[in-house]
């Protein structure tokens, strides 16, 4: 059981379809007061009808909603917890380390906003995406907590996480 009334604010990154949606609801689930699980997902995927033909700079527009939509809850007193990849691979291939240590960042500006960075990988990583994922692990965040595997009983793996930062 998470016991720090602290407000959280965790950021879920890692490859595409990995478990992070249902992983972000979980952890929200376990954290204390009020709580939401925003999905980079529904930014890109469920609010824009017709993309744009420059998907780099949709993608830096998604991640901009996100970094404001995160904010605005932690203001209004919500633990937030993020689920994005942080990485794209539609033309070239980039990680996005900077736009979660920038969400990071701008939450300790509140007080007492605890910020975690909860980097996913899944087993067996191949082609594109698993050449982000050894660039994301290059791409280390200060305080980063970095869970490996592959499947395995959700709830289990939220009530680890929640865990291991409550020592944090």
């Amino acid at each position: 059981m998470f016991l720090l009334t602290t407000q959280r604010l965790l950021i879920l990154r890692g490859p595409d379809h990995h478990g992070k949606a249902e992983l972000a609801r979980h952890l929200a689930g376990g954290l204390p007061g009020k709580t939401v699980a925003i999905h980079f997902s529904d930014l890109c995927d469920r609010w824009i009808v017709q993309h744009a033909e420059d998907l780099t700079a949709e993608s830096d527009l998604c991640y901009r909603l996100l970094k404001l939509t995160a904010i605005s809850y932690l203001k209004d007193g919500y633990s937030v917890v993020v689920d994005a990849p942080y990485a794209e691979m539609h033309g070239s291939a980039r990680i996005r380390t900077d736009d979660a240590r920038d969400l990071a960042r701008l939450s300790r500006t509140f007080r007492g906003i605890r910020a975690t960075v909860v980097t996913l990988f899944g087993a067996a990583l191949d082609g594109e995406a698993g050449a982000l994922a050894a660039e994301m692990r290059r791409d280390h965040i200060d305080g980063e907590i970095v869970v490996e595997g592959e499947g395995g009983d959700v709830e289990q793996a939220a009530a680890q996480i929640l865990e291991r930062i409550e020592t944090l």
